[in-house]
């Protein structure tokens, strides 16, 4: 029954009714074919000759890679019924696949002479021009529709196309020319727009610009007409033209981002840049992940202030992230500044990555209470832990061979901070790290230091990190007053010189104290080794006084360098107050009495005999006297 149904009606419906018989939904899609394949032949067997089982079955097995069985099954169907068009065009789709192209054009043919019709030429000449890379045959195919249809305007625009390719351009602009006069006016496909394109092609914007002109005439309300002609003032240099296009543009699409972006360069190239801003800022209030725009907003910003400066010193620049500032992140504005210039953080938490400095600035927070200023760098995903190390504000030389960076009153959470070669100041910053060793153990540094230049790191808080401070290959270093704790290395010093005064350095432990020299240590002192010198060593020369190093796992330890160690106070390091020198008569060990040590409140209590002992009768360690 099924059988005799298909043969008056072969509709979808009933072809997916039948190539549903014996299938599941758990089986795969080569079974599902060949259950499909079986029901066809059962079929055929029931109701010789139909067609459109063949075309199924040939359809499938092209499905199946079995282009040979396809191309039997459509030589069946077409010995069945030899006038069946699209058996003709099927069968040359699976003969390309098979590289049989004569065997193909064969078929185009035997199509044409069933059905000698516009579209059919059409399908030949594109067959030609994309299988057979014969211009001239498709060329000829594409005239031939012509002869048959000669009132049609589109069979010209189609000749037109492939002379355009041939690039017989004089031939294309007729063939659209003929097409533009035999079209009632205002109706069908926009061949000016077409042929302004070519006429671009052909270096003539002027006639480029008639036809666009004549495109925005058919259709007024098409924003594109006003883009591509917009396109070729700005080839000619009109940019007051450009403008005009781009402002009617928006007007019939305000939400389209780019038009902004292009009037903006296009007002740049006029001068406008504060106008070139403004269309930028617009930008990213409609799409505020647009980083194309970010950076050229920046670029623009910079010319405008670059502008405004010429002759003028460093100037005070507001951050905030609310939007109150002139920028909302650190980063921005650092892409920005002149040399000296501060930015000044209005208190808030800035969610920032990676911010290279490239010139001599001051980033200043809140001097009496750095927690007021945060700078959240901690890694939000496995992606930002597996970068952790390139995450923090880092000072690279730029052009500035004579910067200076100074960082005060703020808290900076999962950054490190890297230096070399440039002169930093680093003062009442707490440097806060979120994790203290890769997936593969490698240590977070805090704040990584090298080069020449003078590094003073003064009233900071390192902690949480790998560890604290790496400091090597340094020659002018110096730190004061900064509370180093709870890190698994507090400072480590390699081949540098380095003076520590008046810091606290405690709880800096490690279970693999015993197992490497510097693990678990308050203070390392060692060697630098230049991995691209083999067998060099540099040693470090360093002095501490008035230090408090306690509770750590191990103290002071030196190696093959030179340490002078007055008035400190080294206690209760579990592997040793000192490992490989002898501390002087002037030092102490002692506890120092802290007022909180589990609170982290590191002054000392009255009755401290860190209180007076430390050079000229001070006291030892960062903080002093204090009361619970």
């Amino acid at each position: 029954d099924l059988a005799a149904i298909l043969k008056n009606d072969p509709s979808y419906g009933m072809t997916y009714t039948v190539e549903s018989i014996g299938v599941s939904d758990k089986d795969e899609w080569t079974k599902k074919y060949q259950i499909q394949l079986g029901t066809y032949a059962k079929l055929l067997a029931m109701v010789p000759g139909v067609p459109q089982f063949y075309i199924r079955m040939a359809s499938i097995r092209a499905s199946l890679g079995d282009n040979q069985g396809a191309l039997r099954d459509y030589d069946q169907a077409i010995s069945n019924n030899p006038k069946y068009l699209d058996l003709y065009f099927n069968r040359a789709d699976v003969k390309v696949k098979l590289k049989d192209m004569q065997g193909a054009l064969q078929d185009y043919a035997e199509a044409i002479r069933i059905s000698p019709t516009v579209e059919n030429y059409q399908k030949r000449a594109y067959f030609r021009k994309s299988q057979l890379q014969d211009m001239a045959g498709a060329l000829e195919d594409a005239t031939q529709a012509i002869r048959l249809s000669p009132g049609q305007p589109e069979v010209y625009a189609y000749r037109a196309e492939l002379k355009k390719e041939m690039k017989d351009f004089d031939g294309a602009l007729q063939d659209y020319s003929q097409a533009i006069a035999l079209q009632p006016k205002g109706t069908g496909t926009n061949y000016y727009s077409t042929r302004a394109q070519l006429r671009k092609e052909m270096k003539d914007l002027a006639g480029a610009i008639q036809d666009y002109t004549k495109s925005i005439e058919r259709n007024p309300t098409d924003y594109w007409g006003y883009i591509y002609r917009a396109e070729i003032r700005s080839l000619q240099g009109d940019v007051d033209g450009v403008l005009k296009d781009y402002n009617k543009a928006i007007e019939l699409s305000p939400t389209y981002t780019r038009l902004y972006v292009d009037r903006a360069k296009a007002r740049e190239k006029k001068g406008d840049i504060r106008g070139a801003i403004t269309d930028c800022t617009k930008v990213l209030q409609l799409e505020p992940t647009n980083y194309d725009c970010k950076d050229y907003i920046g670029e623009l910003r910079k010319k405008e202030r670059t502008a405004s400066r010429t002759g003028s010193g460093p100037k005070t620049i507001y951050v905030a992230p609310d939007g109150s500032g002139d920028y909302t992140t650190i980063g921005q504005a650092l892409k920005e500044v002149f040399p000296g210039d501060i930015l000044k953080l209005q208190p808030g938490t800035y969610v920032e990555g990676h911010f290279p400095i490239t010139t001599s600035v001051t980033l200043l927070g809140d001097m009496k209470d750095p927690g007021k200023v945060v700078i959240d760098m901690t890694p939000k995903n496995d992606f930002d832990k597996s970068m952790q190390s390139l995450s923090g504000p880092i000072a690279f030389s730029g052009d500035d061979k004579n910067k200076q960076v100074t960082i005060r009153g703020m808290t900076i959470k999962g950054g490190w901070f890297s230096t070399y070669s440039e002169e930093v100041t680093l003062e009442n910053v707490r440097f806060l790290g979120a994790e203290k060793r890769g997936e593969k153990g490698d240590l977070f540094v805090g704040i990584n230091l090298g080069g020449s230049k003078p590094v003073l790191i003064k009233n900071c808080v390192i902690a949480g990190w790998g560890m604290g401070l790496s400091i090597h290959d340094a020659k002018n270093v110096k730190l004061e007053h900064n509370l180093i704790q709870d890190n698994d290395i507090g400072v480590d010093i390699t081949g540098s010189e380095v003076a520590l005064e008046n810091n606290t350095i405690v709880h800096n432990t490690s279970t693999e104290s015993r197992k490497y020299g510097n693990s678990g240590s308050g203070v390392y002192i060692g060697v630098y080794t230049n991995e691209f010198v083999p067998g060099s060593e540099t040693s470090s020369k360093v002095s501490l006084y008035n230090n408090i190093v306690a509770f750590n796992s191990k103290g002071i330890v030196v190696k093959k360098s030179e340490a002078r160690i007055e008035y400190n106070d080294v206690y209760g390091n579990q592997d040793g107050n000192y490992v490989n020198v002898t501390p002087s008569s002037s030092n102490l060990s002692a506890d120092p009495l802290f007022v909180d040590d589990m609170r982290g409140d590191y002054r000392l209590r009255p009755g401290s005999p860190l209180l007076s002992k430390g050079t000229g009768g001070t006291y030892i360690g960062a903080f002093g006297q204090g009361r619970r």
